[in-house]
């Protein structure tokens, strides 16, 4: 199995916002989550202005990766309970990790493709 050649098909589904202060973002947010199997934060900053535009009450099969590249232990650590707690999720559906955008994609290759159902 090589990630690399599988990118190009996973990546059919990113969706990208930029930092607005737009209730249609929002919107477009919470609509994009409804039937979102695995949210993937690369180069994310985790803010409080950022984070609030995910919050659930019902994606409890959710699974979330992101890179954390630089953070602290504890840094990552808290912002990973943030995350369980404002999307609903166990801790042990959070993976953030110290690493670029595509060693998070080479480490969780196979878990990425489970989540989001390989297509």
């Amino acid at each position: 199995m090589n990630s690399h050649i599988e990118l190009p098909i996973i990546s059919n589904g990113l969706r990208i916002f930029s930092e607005q202060k737009d209730d249609k973002v929002f919107r477009q947010i919470d609509s994009a989550m409804e039937n979102t199997e695995a949210l993937i934060f690369v180069g994310f900053g985790y803010e409080e202005q950022n984070m609030k535009f995910f919050q659930s009450s019902s994606l409890i099969q959710l699974k979330v990766f992101g890179t954390a590249f630089a953070f602290s232990n504890d840094d990552r650590e808290q912002i990973s309970s943030e995350i369980a707690s404002s999307l609903k999720v166990g801790h042990d559906h959070v993976f953030l990790e110290d690493c670029t955008g595509a060693e998070l994609f080479n480490a969780f290759s196979r878990r990425i493709k489970k989540a989001i159902g390989s297509r």
